[in-house]
C-alpha cells in the first residue's frame, strides 16, 4: 500500500486472503496514516492475518507493536477451531455480543430467526480450500469485544475456551479501529441444519456493514423517524414525485423483522436495493439519488419501489425520475 494512496482516504478496510493470509503487511504505512489525522479510521479482516504474520504461533503483544498500539491486542491464539478432532473444515461456533457496537444487530437478527446455530465456516460460502483457520486473541484495556468463538485444543488452556474474534476501540486521538480474525461473509447457520440454511454474513446486520456505519461510510442511510410503534404496515408515496435528483421514501413497520426496499425499472429488473436489513418496529425514511447498484445514474422515466418484510407484507408504488 503506497503511503500516497493511503493519504487519499479517511477510511481503510483491509481484507486478507482466507487461505493464506495477506500477501503484504502495511503496518508502517497504516501507523503513519493514522497518526496523520484523528479522522482516519481503520479495519482489518482476515482469519490468517495474525497467524501468517506470527509464523503461525501464539504471540504476546506489547507497547510498540502494531497489534497492541493500533489493534488493541495483547495475545494471539493461532488456528483455533470449534473441534480440532473433526478437522479444519468443521465450523466454529460464534456468539455476537448483545449491545455491542458491531454485533448487536447480528445478535437481534439471529435471535429473531428459527435457526439454532451461528457458525463461521469459510469452506462453504468462500470455498476457502484450506479450511477454518480462525485465530482468537486477548484485548487490552478499553477495547470492546463484539464477538467470541469457542475453541478447543489450545495448549495449556481448558478443553473449551471462549475467545474474542471481533473487537473495536477508539484510539486516544479519536481514530476508530476494528479487527476481525475471521471473514464475516462466512457467518451462517450450519448449512445442513434441519431448520434451514441462513447466510447471516450477507445481511446488513453483519459486522462488516456495522463497521461502515461506525465509520460514517454508509452507501445508503436509513433514518428512523421516531420511536412510536405504527399500528400497521404502510409504504408512502415518495416525495417529491416526479423528482430530480433525489426523492424520499417513508414506510412503517409495526413488528420487528427483515425489511427490503427495492427499486425496479418498468421491465421488472432490479435497479438497486435501498434497504436489506433487520429493523425494529418503527417509522423509517430513506432517500434515493437515482443511481443503480453500481452507483451509475439511471435514465429518466418510471420506476417502481417495493417494500417486503418477513412478516409477509408486500407493497409496490410507482415514481418518476425527470431530468
Amino acid at each position: 500500500l503506497p503511503a500516497e494512496a493511503a493519504a487519499a482516504y479517511k477510511n481503510i478496510i483491509e481484507i486478507s486472503n482466507s487461505d493464506g493470509g495477506p500477501s503484504d503487511y502495511n503496518n508502517d504505512v497504516i501507523s503513519n496514516w493514522i497518526a496523520a489525522s484523528p479522522d482516519n479510521n481503520y479495519c482489518v479482516i482476515g482469519q490468517e492475518w495474525l497467524g501468517a504474520g506470527n509464523g503461525y504461533t501464539d504471540m504476546d503483544y506489547a507497547a510498540g507493536d502494531f497489534e497492541y498500539d493500533i489493534l488493541g491486542l495483547t495475545h494471539s491464539y493461532n488456528d483455533i477451531s470449534y473441534d480440532g478432532t473433526q478437522g479444519q473444515a468443521e465450523p466454529s461456533l460464534v456468539t455476537p455480543m448483545q449491545g455491542s457496537l458491531l454485533c448487536d444487530s447480528l445478535y437481534i437478527l439471529f435471535n429473531s430467526m428459527p435457526t439454532d446455530s451461528l457458525v463461521y465456516i469459510p469452506y462453504y460460502e468462500l470455498t476457502a480450500t484450506t479450511g477454518n483457520w480462525i485465530d482468537g486473541f486477548d484485548v487490552a484495556s478499553g477495547v470492546d469485544v463484539d464477538m467470541t468463538t469457542e475453541s478447543r485444543g489450545i495448549e495449556g488452556a481448558p478443553d473449551v475456551q471462549t475467545l474474542p474474534c471481533i473487537a473495536h476501540h477508539t484510539l486516544a486521538a479519536g481514530n476508530k479501529v476494528a479487527f476481525m480474525s475471521l471473514d464475516p461473509l462466512a457467518l451462517d447457520t450450519r448449512y445442513w441444519a434441519d431448520d434451514g440454511y441462513y447466510w447471516y454474513g450477507f445481511t446488513t446486520a453483519a459486522p462488516q456493514v456495522q463497521v461502515l456505519r461506525w465509520f460514517g461510510a454508509d452507501v445508503v442511510g436509513v433514518e428512523k423517524v421516531n420511536n412510536n410503534i405504527p399500528a400497521k404496515y404502510a409504504l408512502s408515496q415518495n416525495y417529491p414525485n416526479p423528482f430530480n435528483p433525489t426523492t424520499l421514501i417513508n414506510y412503517d413497520i409495526p413488528n420487528a423483522g427483515n425489511v427490503t426496499l427495492t427499486i425496479y425499472d418498468v421491465l421488472g429488473r432490479k435497479v438497486t436495493e435501498l434497504v436489506n436489513t433487520f429493523q425494529q418496529a418503527g417509522s423509517y425514511k430513506v432517500s434515493w439519488d437515482g443511481t443503480n447498484q453500481y452507483g451509475t445514474k439511471v435514465t429518466s422515466g418510471a420506476y417502481f419501489y417495493q417494500l417486503r418484510t418477513t412478516n409477509g407484507f408486500i407493497e409496490t408504488k410507482k415514481m418518476v425520475l425527470l431530468k
